[in-house]
């Protein structure tokens, strides 16, 4: 079934402000909510890939984090290999977390609260290269999303919410 809803005037062939909706076999799935999963989805993916690489390859992570313009903010805290290792759990449990959909909203905030000192010390300060910086100010942008909105239709989170409110009925 496809079912198109238009809420304001044709302009040249492009409609403003319109929402289409193709529905799957009833089971309530549109376009837009399988987009919404597979932002989640893709976008956990660059998160547990890099916690793996914390974990799996800790010389390479940590030989780049003192090489850092401003490394010394970072290792003032914690040693490097502590902060790497620790770095790399976080990024591994809240990617894989984000990626399922559970506790969505934790998982993107303790990924800011990584993400963010991380950048500061890692990427801040290189004059020559930003693109790793707007990759990170990117990603920021994409866990406000999560942090704010939750997992969406097709998560672990609302599953546990519908099986909640069944049980209260």
């Amino acid at each position: 079934m496809s079912r198109t809803r238009v809420t304001s005037a044709h302009l040249g062939g492009i409609r403003e402000d319109s929402r289409c909706e193709h529905r799957a076999s009833g089971l309530g799935l549109t376009l837009d909510v399988l987009a919404e999963t597979a932002f989640r989805v893709l976008f956990s993916l660059i998160f547990a890939t890099a916690g793996l690489a914390h974990l799996v390859r800790p010389q390479i992570i940590i030989a780049r984090l003192l090489e850092a313009p401003l490394a010394h903010l970072a290792t003032a805290i914690a040693p490097a290999p502590f902060l790497v290792f620790s770095t790399g759990v976080v990024l591994l449990v809240a990617g894989v977390t984000l990626l399922l959909g559970f506790r969505t909203r934790l998982s993107a905030v303790l990924l800011i609260a990584v993400l963010v000192p991380m950048t500061v010390a890692v990427d801040v300060g290189h004059t020559n290269a930003l693109g790793p910086l707007f990759k990170n100010v990117a990603l920021l942008g994409g866990l406000i999303h999560f942090a704010t909105k939750g997992g969406g239709a097709i998560a672990i989170d609302r599953a546990r919410s519908r099986v909640a409110f069944l049980r209260r009925r």
